[in-house]
């Protein structure tokens, strides 16, 4: 397993070796960004339907074919329930069971009356009318009857039959589809009654119904009696005909029309600048329903178009790089937080877009690639998305110019979201401007109060929300794609970091030529559009290592001899080479970025540590320039050059005898010049034009801390020793 991983890990090592592998990433990641775009595209039903009530029409719209105007489902779902409702509940009335229960009930009394004159012993009576009558009551029933005043039994429980069985009696009554009307409907034979399910019983009301009335009636011998004959003879003689019901229901349910009406070819549907009512937003949805065959093609004619323009787009965008950024396009680290920043707001969106579009946002994706890359590549970035976003909604202009105010705006106050006080200065800019963008279109489009504030309250939740996003997203990014972003720069960029204060307690001279290196180093990088932050944090904690031996560097030396005077020059060039090792152990331990880390490694580059190789050259004709120098490596980018460039004249300068303009100029001048020779700068992307405004830019601040000041009578004594 370890083998195979290896050979995967080596094929993707010699891929990345490709000198064109960067712009295949960023190929890739624009197809994946067409593929996305084609994911959260309104679907075919809504894309053509531009329009809802309450919208202005921007156009005449004529039927451009014959066509029914459809019922909405909510109108046929009202029919249907209406159509439930007015077909009752069949109820089949059994005649035969009605009848079959009288006629048992006759032989049953009939067989009680014969046996009431046997003389036989009233056990033997009771056992065979039992068998005879297939009855099992207790024998104190039968005895009860075949007294001889059980006539009264008689005729009161055949009466109290008849006027259940008059009105019917159903098993259950719960399970009835009832209707609000409260109906059923009865089917006797060839004829119908439409009755109140009240006026029937079921078995457990007909059996209350005679327990009640013959509690009132009869003494309670009697009442058991009648109570026992109830509970075996009545039985059910209505019964609910589900299939009958359901069939009737079907029957009306398919009568049910699903149009209202027809328009015909040539009918004009809406005028221009006229309102769209409920009945043209019906239109409108039925024309698209009935839409001919060539409909799919025209769909997929649409959708070619705008793949087309996704692609004509990422080629502009591709050459925009290509012009004016080549540094992020041959860098594949910065496709992938394009790619991911990109699909963050793809995410929101694809859960958002069926509300408003005031809800779409690419303050993620701008602000992300803005502290993450640099403000340029964001800004090209966010006009590009917001470009494909305004084809993918349906060249929706007001998209393109909300999310365009969106990403200028926050790139512009970017750098002020790490303070309390900026978010809420960014967001508040944000929302007054698309505040006022919104009243402008919705004043245009005659929206009424009720709209204006509902788009409103989500543009504001939109970029409050998108905000908090950013805030959460940064430290995820740097961790993952290893940048840091300007967020993280600040924080460093203050001086009560642990580090500094050590550095300014235990190494004043190298923290006070820290100071200089990095004032000196944010200009220049200002004037060539580098990471200006990047080159001042960078100059803030380049010389870090030489905290572990502050005393063996010149700039801490006060009023102590040098200790290089007792050592040999090959063991103070390992003590001061060493410095570089020390700076990124240090950065390391107290969690630096990697730029600064890059930056502690490269600000000596490989040049020569000329001072103690003369003075071994001076002792031993054998040693070579190689055997002095710092181990590299050479700075790689801008900013590590910046900064190698105005240490050195930073530490050269406080050497300077009578440092008067035209001097410091020509120092300046000689140090360029040698760190050029020596090709220290040959690994950055620095061009000459560049190097002569890191000069422009060095000048001023030496002639300013260099300058002559006035001497005070005062102190005469002093100052002129």
């Amino acid at each position: 397993m370890k083998t195979k991983n290896n050979k995967v890990t080596r094929l993707y090592d010699n891929i990345k070796e490709y000198k064109h592998y960067p712009k295949i990433i960023w190929g890739l990641v624009l197809i994946i960004v067409i593929i996305s775009l084609n994911l959260i595209a309104p679907k075919p039903k809504n894309f053509l339907i531009r329009m809802k009530v309450g919208d202005i029409a921007t156009k005449d719209i004529i039927a451009p074919y014959n066509f029914p105007i459809l019922k909405d489902s909510v109108e046929i779902e009202t029919e249907k329930a209406k159509i439930r409702e007015s077909i009752l509940p069949i109820i089949d009335f059994k005649g035969t069971t009605t009848a079959q229960i009288k006629n048992n009930v006759n032989n049953f009394f009939s067989l009680i009356n014969r046996e009431m004159y046997r003389d036989i012993p009233v056990g033997n009576k009771i056992e065979y009318i039992k068998k005879k009558s297939n009855t099992d009551f207790p024998d104190s029933i039968y005895i009860k009857l075949l007294q001889k005043g059980n006539v009264k039994i008689e005729k009161y429980f055949l009466k109290i039959i008849s006027d259940i069985y008059e009105k019917g009696v159903i098993n259950d009554k719960t399970n009835l589809p009832i209707g609000k009307n409260n109906k059923l409907l009865i089917k006797y034979n060839g004829s119908e009654k439409v009755v109140d399910m009240d006026e029937i019983y079921s078995l457990d009301e007909a059996m209350t119904y005679i327990r009640t009335k013959s509690g009132k009636l009869l003494n309670n011998s009697l009442f058991s009696v009648i109570e026992a004959l109830s509970g075996h003879y009545i039985r059910p003689n209505l019964e609910f005909n589900s299939q009958e019901t359901i069939a009737r229901q079907n029957e009306a349910l398919a009568s049910i029309k699903t149009t209202k009406g027809f328009v015909s070819k040539g009918e004009m549907i809406v005028r221009a600048h006229d309102p769209v009512t409920q009945s043209v937003e019906e239109k409108l949805i039925s024309m698209q329903k009935a839409r001919p065959k060539n409909y799919s093609k025209e769909l997929r004619q649409i959708k070619l178009g705008k793949n087309a323009l996704f692609l004509l787009l990422s080629i502009i965008f591709l050459f925009t790089l290509l012009s004016f950024a080549y540094d992020l396009l041959i860098d594949e680290s910065k496709a992938f937080i394009f790619l991911f920043s990109f699909l963050i707001n793809i995410v929101i969106i694809y859960f958002i877009k069926g509300y408003s579009i005031f809800l779409f946002t690419l303050i993620p994706l701008s602000m992300t690639i803005g502290f993450l890359v640099d403000k340029r590549f964001a800004a090209i970035s966010g006009i590009f998305v917001a470009l494909l976003l305004a084809i993918t909604f349906d060249l929706n202009f007001t998209l393109f110019i909300f999310l365009l105010i969106m990403v200028i705006i926050s790139l512009l106050y970017i750098d002020h979201l790490h303070k309390r006080s900026g978010f809420l200065m960014i967001l508040s800019i944000l929302i007054s401007s698309e505040i006022l963008y919104v009243l402008s279109i919705e004043f245009i489009k005659f929206a009424s109060f009720g709209e204006i504030l509902r788009d409103i309250g989500f543009l504001s939740a939109n970029l409050t929300i998108s905000l908090f996003i950013v805030i959460g997203i940064v430290p995820l990014f740097e961790k993952l794609f290893h940048v840091t972003s300007s967020m993280t720069l600040i924080e460093l960029s203050d001086l009560n970091h642990p580090l500094l204060q050590k550095l300014a307690v235990e190494a004043p001279g190298t923290y006070n030529h820290s100071l200089n290196v990095a004032i000196m180093s944010e200009a220049a990088a200002r004037k060539i559009h580098a990471n200006a932050l990047l080159c001042r944090v960078g100059g803030y904690f380049h010389d870090i290592g030489k905290l572990k031996n502050p005393l063996y560097f010149v700039e801490n030396q006060v009023n102590i001899p040098n200790p290089h005077d007792e050592l040999a020059p090959s063991m103070s060039k390992i003590i001061i080479a060493n410095h570089i090792k020390d700076g990124v152990a240090l950065a390391k331990q107290y969690h630096l970025p990697r730029e600064i880390i890059d930056i502690i490694e490269q600000h000596h580059g490989n040049s020569v540590m000329e001072g103690f190789y003369f003075k071994a050259q001076k002792a031993n004709d054998t040693v070579t320039e190689s055997d002095f120098r710092y181990p590299g490596p050479k700075p790689e980018t801008r900013e590590a050059g910046i900064i190698c460039l105005a240490d050195s004249i930073e530490a050269a300068i406080r050497v300077l005898k009578n440092p008067v303009p035209h001097r410091i100029e020509a120092l300046i001048e000689q140090v360029f010049t040698n760190k050029l020779k020596d090709g220290q700068l040959n690994n950055t992307p620095l061009t000459f034009k560049d190097i002569e405004t890191i000069k422009g830019a060095f000048l001023p601040y030496l002639l300013a801390i260099n300058h002559k000041r006035l001497s005070y009578p005062s102190t005469k004594d002093l100052t002129d020793k």
